[in-house]
């Protein structure tokens, strides 16, 4: 995978405007994405937190780009080591599900993802996108709310104020819904 393309993207930084021309270049050039997504699942690729930036930017203003992808992305995505990998990827698939591009066939293993993300000692933003995931899903799969609050409970104290205040909001909706 020594491409051009492949090159450049290894080139990026993690500066915002290297990250944004980057999606440009995808935005004026959607076949791009195909390059990307085999970038994002290759484990062995050290660079692939870098193509998923640019996935979740596009994602963000397009997310019916990025939902055919998804099926790949989410096969290798419990496998991400690369923190940044995963809050890429936990931002990408949180705007999937908001926008209700999440195929029926890949729920559950969105499902599982989140909780995972949950359990595991993730950094703030995967727990936070996995949270607002699980709780998009509350009403098509109510087995989630339990764990979902159990989990949220598990540590608060020991939580970043960021996702304590995510937890706090999603457990306050949680709580009103069941009155």
């Amino acid at each position: 995978m020594n491409t051009p393309y492949y090159q450049h993207i290894c080139s990026g930084s993690a500066h915002a405007i290297s990250r944004q021309n980057r999606a440009n270049e995808v935005f004026q050039s959607p076949e791009l994405l195909i390059d990307l997504t085999q970038f994002a699942s290759d484990l062995a690729n050290p660079h692939l937190h870098k193509a998923l930036w640019i996935i979740e930017l596009v994602a963000l203003k397009n997310p019916t780009w990025v939902a055919p992808y998804l099926p790949q992305l989410l096969a290798v995505a419990p496998n991400y080591s690369h923190e940044s990998a995963k809050r890429a990827f936990s931002n990408t698939l949180a705007k999937l599900c908001l926008a209700k591009l999440i195929p029926k066939n890949l729920e559950e293993a969105t499902l599982e993802l989140s909780m995972q993300w949950l359990i595991q000692p993730e950094k703030t933003v995967p727990k936070v996108m996995a949270i607002r995931i699980l709780y998009f899903f509350r009403f098509k799969y109510p087995w989630v709310v339990e764990p979902l609050l159990d989990l949220m409970a598990k540590d608060y104290a020991l939580q970043s104020p960021g996702l304590q205040n995510t937890i706090r909001k999603i457990t306050k909706l949680l709580t009103q819904e069941s009155k």
